[in-house]
């Protein structure tokens, strides 16, 4: 998905910077990377001559080549449709403006500077605009139950099932 795209490419330019020896430095060759990110569908093919290379088509991919081209060095750009799937979990600055495809109006990529510490949406929700959490005493105090009860050094497992948009997450949270 695409956070852990954005993860991904946070801890790999992390390793580059650590690898860089000063030894690389002296020599006047800089070891860094550019990375460019975007969201949406790829079709992947393997190649017929090596089982472990891939070919990758699509937009998404060729959005995310032009990203990395324009990137400065040590850089992670995403696009603004990425940057809506992972905007309360990284902190990103503005880039400038550019066009990635021929003939198509220019996006304002967003460079990724660090990872926010929030790490779910309800860490990221305003508390005040979620729904107020009724009807799910019975439930909730089964849950503290167990939480208590495997403190205590007994062990617990809960199971919360449910259909979509119940309140699973947030009974949990």
């Amino acid at each position: 998905d695409d956070l852990r795209a954005v993860r991904a490419a946070l801890e790999l330019h992390a390793r580059v910077r650590a690898i860089a020896t000063p030894a690389l430095t002296a020599r006047q060759r800089g070891l860094a990377m550019q990375t460019g990110i975007d969201s949406g569908s790829v079709v992947a093919q393997r190649l017929l001559d090596e089982s472990r290379r891939y070919s990758v088509a699509g937009t998404a991919a060729q959005a995310a080549n032009r990203l990395a081209a324009l990137a400065p060095a040590d850089a992670i750009l995403i696009s603004p449709g990425c940057h809506q799937l992972v905007e309360p979990f990284v902190v990103v600055e503005p880039g400038r403006a550019a066009s990635l495809q021929p003939d198509s109006d220019p996006i304002v990529p967003l460079r990724v500077v660090a990872e926010s510490g929030i790490h779910t949406r309800l860490e990221a929700a305003d508390p005040s605009a979620l729904t107020p959490f009724t009807g799910r005493e019975p439930q909730l105090a089964v849950l503290e139950r167990l939480v208590a009860e495997s403190a205590g050094g007994h062990g617990r497992i809960a199971v919360v099932v449910g259909e979509a948009g119940i309140g699973k997450s947030r009974i949990l949270h």
